[in-house]
């Protein structure tokens, strides 16, 4: 349920500002913006607890989340990056002779393939390790191809 709710309150986002989003960053410090009264009083049924709303206020998508956040413009561009970057990857692999070095290099690839599909599920971006680690393969597979 509070899926839908993820969703319908990127789409009230989307709507509003449809290019270039909120802003990096900002989807958890906007939420209360966009959120239902029944969103409301589970942040409340969660603050009465004890317990901080801050790390439910993601969509659990980071796609959906760098939608919002950076509209279409940044989302497409992220996008567009990707595609481009594991295309000249697999071309590049391809021609690599030395079996290891090719081997390593398609680790790093489905690293980056297996992080990018965790991403439908998960805030990826909002965490440090798991942005550093997507960062870093990019960077190493970048330099060695």
């Amino acid at each position: 349920e509070t899926e839908l709710d993820n969703l319908n309150i990127v789409k009230k986002i989307f709507k509003q500002h449809p290019l270039i989003g909120i802003g990096m960053g900002n989807y958890r410090i906007r939420f209360e913006d966009y959120i239902t009264e029944k969103r409301k009083n589970i942040e409340n049924f969660i603050k009465k607890h004890g317990y901080d709303p801050w790390e439910w206020r993601t969509p659990d998508n980071m796609y959906l989340c760098m939608l919002a956040e950076n509209g279409l413009l940044g989302f497409s561009s992220f996008i567009i990056f990707l595609f481009l970057f594991i295309k000249k990857a697999i071309s590049k692999i391809k021609v690599i002779h030395d079996q290891i070095i090719k081997n390593y290099l398609v680790a790093c690839l489905c690293g980056i393939i297996g992080l990018l599909i965790s991403m439908t599920t998960y805030d990826l971006f909002y965490w440090l390790n798991p942005a550093l680690l997507f960062w870093f393969l990019i960077a190493h597979l970048r330099i060695s191809i």
